[in-house]
């Protein structure tokens, strides 16, 4: 069920980078259902696979990946990106435009509007079954 069209994405999951790969290798590309892609030629995903990241360069804002972050999840964050950079990318300090809690408003005041719109035919009778926020 629908929560807010703008932001549910649905994609892929895999269990490997060469599979993400492989997948989107099936996947890329014009599809003439969908008037929004593009139909230009797209590149051999899997066999790039084997060029590795050697210079490929990797935006990485620091304070957006650390500010009310849990420690946990920041570690893993900084060991991944200890890990691309082992390999060759290029880290690139970057700067995320605006502030997070811009962010969390904007996506908050976005959302509970496509849900109100998502719901409208379910939630008067099932007001019981929504969350607090509802």
């Amino acid at each position: 069920m629908s929560l807010a069209v703008l932001m549910d994405h649905v994609g892929p999951l895999t269990r490997s980078v060469e599979d993400a790969a492989l997948m989107l290798d099936v996947i890329a590309g014009h599809d003439p259902n969908d008037p929004t892609s593009l139909d230009i030629e797209v590149p051999d995903f899997s066999a790039s696979l084997k060029t590795g990241i050697q210079g490929i360069r990797i935006g990485v804002d620091v304070y957006y990946i650390s500010e009310g972050v849990e420690v946990p999840l920041r570690k893993a964050i900084q060991n991944a990106v200890k890990v691309l950079c082992n390999l060759g990318a290029k880290i690139v300090p970057i700067k995320t435009p605006g502030k997070k809690e811009e962010w969390d408003e904007m996506w908050y005041t976005i959302c509970a509007k496509e849900a109100a719109i998502s719901h409208r035919e379910t939630y008067p009778s099932k007001k019981s079954d929504y969350g607090l926020y509802f």
